[in-house]
Formats: structure tokens, C-alpha cells, sequence
């Protein structure tokens, strides 16, 4: 059931003059403080997802020193977990456990602060929970560094540039990046324009998005225009030697399904 009333308050407090304050950077405000518990509240609560009403209801209030904004939600219970998770969070400094695009709005309010020489509180209007005081730019920082070998399977939408050769691939996925090349591969991707490939190389993926930051390609082969029974070949030939011992291949295979080899 919908449970209504005030559930929380966010207060930036600073040097904040009502006449100074854009519009716009209070929309860009509103949607962030938004954005930063509904990632939180749909995971943990995937139905609310279906709901018709508004999870969660911004009003601002700005005055000389500050801006006021008192979260409403029908669902207060729910937006008061998410701030538990949230002031939990923020004391251990382990933001890895905020979804991506919560720790992205974090980033861009403690950038509101910042612009206005202020500092973002979040408090909730029962007296016994703690006033949460949100990270400052500063004390943000990106999540370690994640590198490895892999290989990236698309399709070249582009390459090419007058001093640095930039490609541009769609992966199977439907998501598209871009990487430098040197400009013996731009030469040699060009070729294979819109087509295919299997392209290895050294990766590194953004901690929060686990998307691909960068990417340094180490080998380049044609991908998708082999017959299947060459590409069966070649896969038997890499890895057959690891199953040389099992007989009964249907049972091995029911058993890898059930997850007993994991």
C-alpha cells in the first residue's frame, strides 16, 4: 500500500543567493537527486518498477543560504531504505556497491556544490536517523582499474583520421566505442569496412559501467564469414584436448548446465 508524506529532506547549504541560482541547474539538481535513489529502489524493489505512481516527488525551495528540496514518495518506507543503504554507503566510502548510474548523480550533485560554494546534506525528518553529508568532488574518486586480454567481436562502422587514426565498431551488442589504431591496422580495417571482425587486444572497462574505456588492438582476423563446420574445426582444435576423457557427452553436458563443475 502507498504510504504518504515527507519522507526525507536535501539541503545545499553555502553562499546560495535565490537570485543567482539558474533554473536550469535546479532541473539538472532535481533529476540527479532522483536519479541517485531510483537505481537503488529498483533493485532492490523490481516491482515498484511497474507501479503507476511516481516513487519518488522533488519540490524545491530556495532561499538565501540554501536550497531546500523535500522528497515526497507514496512508497516511504521503500525511499527510507534507500537512504539507510545510501548514509551506509557513503560512512564505509564503498561506493563500488552504488549502481552506475546512482554514483554517476553523486558525482554531478557534489559538481552542483561545488559550483555554488556549498556543501549537500540529506536528512530525514525522524530525529533518529542521521544527517547523511554527501562526498564533495574531491573525495570521489573512480573505482580501481580494471584491465585484462579479451577479444571484441563487431562490426567497423569507421576508421580513419589525418593525424590519429581513430576506429569506430559496433559490437554484438548494438553498443558502439572507439579506439586509436596505429595506421598499419587503420590501413588494413579500412579494407574490411562494414564487415566483421574479431579484433584482440588490451582492455580496460570503467569500474561502474563495466563498459570498455579503452582499447588497444593486438590482433585483427575476419569474424562471421566462415562455414560452420571450419569454425567447429577450429574450435575442436583449441580446446578437444580438454575433453578427452569424458564418454558420456549428454550427462557431462546436463551436469555443466546444473552448474556442478562451477
Amino acid at each position: 500500500m502507498a504510504e504518504k508524506g515527507t519522507a526525507l529532506v536535501f539541503e545545499l547549504k553555502g553562499e546560495i543567493l535565490p537570485e543567482f541560482v539558474r533554473l536550469k541547474d535546479l532541473a539538472e539538481l532535481l533529476a540527479n537527486i532522483e536519479r541517485l535513489f531510483l537505481p537503488i529502489i529498483y533493485r532492490d524493489y523490481p516491482d515498484l518498477r511497474k507501479k503507476e505512481e511516481r516513487v519518488l516527488i522533488s519540490l524545491t525551495e530556495v532561499s538565501k543560504g540554501s536550497v531546500k528540496v523535500p522528497l515526497r514518495s507514496p512508497f516511504t518506507s521503500v525511499l527510507l531504505a534507500a537512504y539507510s543503504f545510501l548514509a551506509l554507503v557513503i560512512e564505509n566510502k564503498d561506493y563500488r556497491r552504488l549502481p552506475p548510474s546512482s554514483m554517476k548523480s553523486l558525482k554531478e550533485i557534489a559538481d552542483f556544490s561545488r559550483k555554488y560554494n556549498a556543501q549537500s546534506f540529506i536528512m530525514s525528518d525522524d530525529p533518529q536517523r542521521p544527517v547523511v553529508e554527501l562526498p564533495s568532488s574531491d573525495q570521489l574518486k573512480d573505482g580501481p582499474i580494471i584491465r585484462g586480454k579479451t577479444t571484441v567481436y563487431g562490426r567497423i562502422l569507421r576508421v580513419g583520421g589525418k593525424t590519429k587514426p581513430t576506429l569506430m565498431i559496433e559490437t554484438l551488442d548494438g553498443r558502439t566505442f572507439f579506439c586509436d589504431v596505429t595506421q598499419e591496422q587503420a590501413r588494413e580495417l579500412a579494407s574490411r569496412l562494414y564487415k566483421m571482425v574479431s579484433l584482440k587486444g588490451l582492455a580496460t572497462w570503467d569500474y561502474h559501467t563495466r563498459k570498455i574505456a579503452s582499447f588497444k588492438i593486438e590482433d585483427i582476423k575476419p569474424f562471421g564469414d566462415k562455414k560452420f563446420t571450419v569454425a567447429l574445426k577450429e574450435i575442436s582444435n583449441q580446446i578437444g584436448h580438454y575433453f578427452d576423457d569424458v564418454d558420456d557427452v549428454v550427462d557431462f553436458v546436463t551436469r555443466l548446465r546444473k552448474g556442478e563443475f562451477l
